[in-house]
């Protein structure tokens, strides 16, 4: 092979490797952040359950206005715990990012995929497309712009991770 060949296959290679590396370090990180997020969700879910009999509507209403939850339920006493609005606060942030965070992964792991497995179908066809500027241009452009797209989901999904969520409100502010 010719060095024009050779810088091609190594392109190719170089791309396959290191999106597959950066996807298995992430997905180890999502998998971690899954854990936690439904840890929050059934924490959430306890602690509704361990005060309210009809618990159900009282999860609906953390889901959909945690605030209007808590100034609705921080007069009875066995709702005025700190530690507990912190607990249902987690649970209302980590059941609205689950999803969000399990879509971005599946849009990265679908190109990541399918990148990868272009880079491995154009790997046997170097010599060709050292040989066909015409064929090697678009092949290697929609491969590396793929391959660009992939790291721009694994950046959104490092921010997604480890993104702050809302701080519950001060219970003193709230009573004054």
């Amino acid at each position: 092979m010719d060095s024009y060949a050779n810088a091609i296959y190594y392109t190719l290679s170089t791309i396959a490797q290191t999106l597959a590396g950066a996807l298995a370090v992430l997905v180890a990180f999502i998998l971690f952040r899954l854990g936690r997020l439904d840890g929050a969700v059934t924490t959430g879910q306890a602690n509704i359950q361990a005060r309210a009999t009809d618990w159900v509507p009282l999860w609906k209403s953390l889901l959909a206005d945690p605030d209007a939850l808590h100034a609705r339920m921080r007069a009875q006493s066995n709702w005025d715990s700190p530690q507990l609005w912190d607990a249902l606060y987690s649970a209302h942030t980590a059941f609205y990012l689950r999803p969000r965070l399990i879509r971005v992964f599946s849009w990265a792991l679908v190109c990541s995929v399918v990148d990868i497995a272009l880079c491995f179908w154009a790997l046997p066809f170097t010599p060709l497309l050292a040989s066909s500027k015409c064929a090697a241009v678009p092949a290697l452009g929609v491969i590396v712009l793929l391959g660009s797209v992939c790291l721009a989901l694994y950046t959104w999904l490092i921010f997604i991770v480890v993104k702050s969520p809302k701080q519950p409100p001060d219970p003193a502010k709230k009573s004054t």
